[in-house]
């Protein structure tokens, strides 16, 4: 291969040969001279590089598979790696026999470098570099459900990590049956807990199952690698209300059982607190038991709370919500009334109950008032879960009349223990005044507020802009003026359709509640006719040098207009209300002095198609 002369060098570069792509072995031998001529040594230990190939793993996928040719090492093989987050940090020892090996892919689509450190007895060897870009295809191991618990009132889901490095993060589906629902994704590989604060625990159990991710995109079209989800739903413990039958003390609960591990419920705890004291276990019931009575004793709260806790046969845990209970007679709540009546665009009527929620459930019956046979008839009912309760009542007709309701609070022992106001739905009536260009509004005063309504907003909304909500009141009118004439002829490039609501404002200072009430009338429609004026005539090179309608109250969207010859001929046409017949014909040029006649198609507010033909006299100035 070379020669080197200097008997002090220790080191040579072979430039004719190419490394990187071959394996190539050498061997060094001396040249002496003891007088009669130079002679050649034996030669010296043969040494060979080491020559290093990399591929993706066919089977399985997202594998790099590394594999080197070359002399055995003495003390074995060092592979090391580095991808661009890291500085060659990534290495591995191997034995002096091994010549291949795999790892898994982690990174995204990323350039990978490898070499291989050889030590053969007197001096290392290091291998070229092979470096490829690869794409991690390998999801992470499947991670799996602990628990669901409750947690303020929200199901609490602990899962065990996925052992994989590279885990980005999990999504958490809700169970429904056979369906899966994705609750969210959690962007972070290392959790292990989520709260859904988007389930109710007291009023529902849910089921959960998990996967996890990477962040590493692959597949067609490309998402990232996602495990399995896990085949087990684990579902939280409802605990039910409880019941005691008003002066007795037997408590009277039961739960949903608890769902999803492997090893079944070893058995349930049942905990008890009375008033505001700690909660401390009272019994131990079996697996298959989904009802519990409690004979209290010794008692000196009216308050008693309650959960259960169910047990795994390797130390996992559920806890089920709190249920509280008051001995003895319900409490009332200490207020009901109605904030307000709304009158919804699809002609519903929601009506808004203000009952505290009590620990002590009550039903709320919404109730109205019968003119014909004058006496108040149940319209619905709700427990007062929520505060406020929302009644919506379909049926009735309050585009055309006034209904006045009222509600009734009920306690468990079917014992009325109050009513609230009375209070009516807003009936918005209109009048068109076509040639005064205007609208009359008129409606019926809203009632019974404790301090009564303080005034009115009337609201106008075209047919783009139906959210009154974001709409600013067109005015405002006291309680003694429940009338407004709405002139609309600035709205003349509109298309005609206007609607309108009004909204009682009215502010209750006697309940000590910080709250503005307001209530919405019906929608009504009103629509003005199209007007349109056409010019008889036109003046080329004169001031009415173009001709075309004026049309008030009509969409743009639905106008078409033709000219003709006196032949039948469409001298032209435009769809866009804003172009005008400048007097060409189709081929550009000046149509002739003369009469010639036209066709205007325009719209109303609803749609429907109107016309106007007619003659047009086209002048020239001098």
């Amino acid at each position: 291969v070379g020669q080197v002369n200097g008997v002090t060098a220790t080191s040579y570069v072979d430039l004719s040969n190419n490394a990187n792509v071959l394996e190539l072995c050498y061997y060094v031998a001396v040249e002496y001279d003891l007088g009669a001529g130079p002679v050649l040594a034996s030669p010296g230990a043969s040494l060979c590089n080491v020559s290093l190939s990399i591929a993706p793993s066919a089977s399985p996928v997202g594998q790099v598979e590394i594999s080197w040719t070359g002399a055995p090492a003495i003390n074995g093989y060092i592979l090391m790696w580095d991808d661009p987050f890291t500085n060659w940090s990534n290495s591995v020892a191997l034995s002096s026999s091994q010549n291949s090996y795999s790892i898994e892919v982690t990174t995204c689509g990323d350039l990978l470098s490898f070499l291989v450190f050889s030590n053969q007895q007197f001096c290392p060897s290091i291998s070229p570099i092979a470096e490829d870009v690869f794409f991690d295809q390998t999801p992470p191991a499947v991670p799996s459900i602990q628990s669901v618990s409750v947690n303020n009132g929200h199901p609490q889901i602990n899962w065990t990590p996925s052992t994989s490095t590279d885990t980005h993060g999990y999504i958490l589906y809700q169970c429904f049956g056979n369906n899966r629902v994705i609750v969210d994704t959690i962007f972070w590989g290392q959790s292990s807990s989520y709260i859904d604060n988007g389930i109710v625990s007291a009023n529902e159990t849910a089921c959960y199952t998990i996967s996890a991710f990477d962040n590493c995109p692959s597949g067609n079209p490309p998402s990232p690698n996602t495990s399995a989800a896990s085949p087990m739903c684990n579902c939280s413990i409802l605990l039910s209300p409880l019941s005691q039958t008003p002066c007795s003390s037997d408590i009277a609960m039961s739960w949903t059982p608890y769902s999803g591990w492997a090893d079944g419920v070893a058995f349930y705890i049942i905990y008890h607190a009375e008033g505001n004291g700690n909660f401390t276990a009272i019994d131990t019931i079996s697996n298959s038991a989904m009802d519990f009575t409690h004979a209290l004793d010794n008692f000196t709260q009216l308050n008693h709370s309650y959960y259960v806790l169910a047990l795994s046969n390797n130390g996992n845990f559920s806890i089920s919500n709190v249920r509280t209970i008051t001995l003895n007679y319900p409490s009332p709540p200490p207020y009901q009334f109605i904030s307000h009546v709304d009158t919804e665009l699809d002609e519903t009527v929601s009506v808004f109950v203000n009952v505290p929620v009590t620990t002590d459930p009550h039903r709320v019956v919404l109730q109205r008032y019968d003119d014909y046979f004058e006496e108040w008839v149940d319209a619905a009912e709700q427990m007062n879960s929520l505060n406020p309760l929302v009644f919506s009542i379909s049926g009735l007709l309050p585009q055309y009349f006034v209904y006045q309701f009222r509600a009734v609070v009920i306690n468990q022992c079917n014992d009325t223990v109050g009513f609230t106001n009375q209070s009516n739905n807003i009936l918005l009536e209109g009048l068109l005044n076509e040639q005064g260009n205007g609208h009359l509004l008129k409606w019926n005063n809203y009632k019974n507020w404790p301090s009564g309504t303080y005034q009115y907003e009337i609201y106008r909304a075209g047919t783009s802009t139906r959210n009154y909500d974001s709409l600013p009141p067109l005015v405002f009118r006291d309680t003694l003026n429940q009338f407004y004439y709405d002139h609309v002829d600035s709205l003349f490039q509109e298309d005609g359709v206007n609607y309108y609501r009004v909204r009682a404002i009215g502010f209750d200072s006697d309940l000590s509640l910080d709250t503005t009430y307001k209530s919405w009338s019906n929608e009504i429609t009103m629509m003005q006719s199209p007007l349109i004026f056409v010019p008889s005539a036109m003046l080329i090179n004169g001031v009415n040098n173009t001709f075309g309608p004026v049309i008030s109250f009509s969409p743009r969207s639905r106008y078409e207009m033709y000219v003709y010859s006196k032949w039948g001929d469409v001298l032209f046409y435009t769809d866009d209300y804003d172009v005008q017949w400048d007097g060409r014909d189709e081929g550009g040029d000046f149509v002739p002095q003369g009469v010639y006649v036209y066709y205007v198609q325009y719209a109303n507010g609803t749609q429907e198609l109107l016309s106007k033909r007619g003659l047009v006299t086209v002048l020239y100035a001098e």
